[in-house]
């Protein structure tokens, strides 16, 4: 490997990479609790169901005693492209990546007629692509037309893979029998950070602070609800191994968005309510990502360009008995990422979801709940600029390959989620 061959890699690949898993933050999971898929995550403005703890905490000053719920899901991603020219016709390429169980844990207890505090636990954020190495032959074709001698065809995306962990206690405050308050921090954990390429493997972790707001208002049959929760910035550290060179240690940012829920839920009657939320993503914190040395010297500096997103989710809950309650949710998810950045490694199309789930009390303050949630992604065709032409034109200093027609195809996909989970109160 030549010296210019590692500065490609080194400004190059350091760079999306770091890139390419800040923005897989994109690939946000916001189902936290078995309601939240039943409903489709319509749940800010819910006061009657325990499962809105974890989309806005201020709900805990409607609830009283301790109540502890424990869930897991699983999901199904079904994902795939059909590589469209300059890449060859291969025809459709699945993503191969695994199916997930995540857990899910929320705790509330109240400590008197205004107080109570909580705790939740899950996994707000996630990712997993896992493209094979012949998917994207564009690499390749450059590769040869410029004489990289494998640099080039080393930044074929493989396997891309975020691990986030958070934890968020909280406290909330009655200031009236009608309106409820509260304020949290939100700690999470980078598990593992890891993105690899044919010519390389990176690697990190890391782990940050931030906080939320929630606020509840309930009359007769209304409650309106809303949620803040901030952006934060993740120190991450790790290296990066070149294949058939040295390692290098690097570190860099992950900057999660600020999320803010908003809602409405009527209570129509003693067996129908309705819920409708909107909820807007600041994406734009991904403008650009900068990775530098142990020492803080810049390595390099690469622009993603994501804008916020908004989102709109729908629910609808019906008490079929005094012990049985059937919920159904539908909503709508905008892509943050354009076509001008678009990065194969994550989930660039909108989303669409329908879901459904049953809760049953039992005796002694025991319920069980289940849910179904299925997402399908609108379909993407792809088509960006010439990848061979801005690697020449540049001289070789820019190759980071969204937004060029390395990933041009049509992008398709759906996936299923289920859960199931048991709730005691005391």
């Amino acid at each position: 490997m030549n010296k210019h061959q590692k500065t490609i890699i080194l400004s190059a690949v350091l760079a999306t990479s770091y890139a390419q898993q800040s923005s897989a933050g994109g690939f946000r999971i916001p189902e936290s609790s078995i309601g939240g898929i039943a409903l489709s995550n319509a749940l800010v403005a819910n006061p009657t169901l325990t499962d809105a703890f974890t989309y806005n905490y201020a709900a805990m000053g409607f609830h009283e005693g301790t109540i502890i719920s424990l869930a897991g899901f699983g999901i199904a991603v079904d994902s795939s492209v059909t590589p469209g020219g300059p890449n060859a016709a291969t025809g459709k390429v699945k993503n191969k990546s695994d199916d997930a169980v995540l857990p899910a844990l929320y705790l509330m207890q109240q400590i008197n007629n205004r107080w109570s505090w909580g705790l939740q636990a899950g996994v707000p954020f996630g990712l997993e692509t896992v493209w094979p190495a012949d998917t994207f032959s564009s690499f390749y074709t450059a590769d040869t037309a410029l004489g990289a001698g494998g640099s080039i065809a080393g930044l074929h995306p493989t396997d891309s893979d975020l691990q986030l962990f958070n934890i968020s206690p909280s406290i909330g405050l009655n200031l009236s029998d009608n309106l409820s308050v509260a304020v949290g921090l939100d700690h999470y954990t980078i598990k593992s950070v890891d993105v690899n390429s044919v010519g390389s493997r990176l690697k990190g972790d890391g782990n940050d602070l931030g906080w939320n707001l929630g606020v509840m208002y309930r009359t007769s049959a209304w409650t309106w609800g809303a949620s803040f929760h901030s952006e934060t910035e993740i120190d991450i550290k790790g290296s990066l191994s070149i294949i058939g060179s040295e390692k290098i240690a690097g570190r860099s940012q992950l900057t999660l968005p600020y999320r803010f829920q908003m809602g409405a839920h009527y209570q129509h009657s003693d067996k129908l309510a309705v819920e409708i939320d909107l909820e807007r993503v600041g994406w734009h914190a991904h403008e650009k990502t900068v990775l530098r040395t142990e020492q803080g010297d810049i390595l390099s500096t690469n622009t993603n360009n994501w804008t916020d997103n908004t989102n709109i989710r729908l629910g609808m809950t019906w008490q079929l008995n005094p012990k049985t309650q059937l919920l159904f949710g539908t909503g709508y998810s905008e892509t943050p990422a354009s076509e001008h950045y678009f990065d194969a490694t994550i989930a660039g199309n909108d989303t669409y979801m329908m879901s459904m789930g049953v809760t049953r009390q039992l005796s002694h303050g025991w319920a069980i709940k289940a849910a179904y949630q299925y997402a399908w992604v609108k379909d993407r065709t792809v088509s960006g600029r010439d990848y061979i032409t801005q690697i020449a034109g540049s001289g070789g200093s820019n190759v980071d390959p969204n937004g060029s027609d390395a990933y041009n195809g049509k992008y398709k996909g759906d996936a299923h989620m289920v859960g199931i989970g048991i709730t005691k109160a005391f």
